[in-house]
């Protein structure tokens, strides 16, 4: 049997052009979107260590926001944004922490860009969440 090794290399620097780009286009913004990019993404990275997880998780996150801020306010979906930015952010915290201490602790020298672009990527996204939240919490209810 003859095997042809396939090699798939997704970098975050393409990652990052993705998601540049998903902010421009009406469909990327629907919050089903950003989900299903961020699970596949967390799929993948089952079968490719590379793929920027922490990323990841900041888009499921920010498109479980996205999709309850697409309804009319109320104060229990007021509620729910908050319990969804409070988890989600900690969720990219821990992941950040962890993806950290696991590389610190083999050795300092496998600190990778990819590594710290992910974190970077999911921090700014983290940060645009908050905002965007703190901007809709900061506006009277119709």
């Amino acid at each position: 049997m003859l095997q042809i090794p396939i090699r798939i290399e997704v970098t975050t620097a393409s990652l990052l052009f993705l998601v540049h780009g998903m902010f421009r286009k009406h469909l990327w913004q629907q919050g089903y979107v950003l989900i299903g990019v961020g699970m596949l993404i967390i799929f993948a990275a089952q079968f490719w260590a590379s793929l920027p997880v922490v990323t990841a998780i900041a888009l499921v996150g920010r498109g479980a926001i996205q999709t309850l801020r697409s309804r009319p306010r109320t104060g229990r979906q007021d509620s729910l944004i908050l319990l969804n930015l409070s988890a989600y952010g900690t969720f990219v915290c821990l992941a950040i922490v962890a993806q950290s201490n696991a590389v610190l602790q083999t050795s300092a020298s496998r600190v990778s860009l990819g590594m710290l672009l992910d974190h970077a990527t999911a921090i700014v996204l983290l940060i645009g969440l908050i905002y965007s939240v703190f901007v809709r919490l900061s506006q009277p209810a119709a």
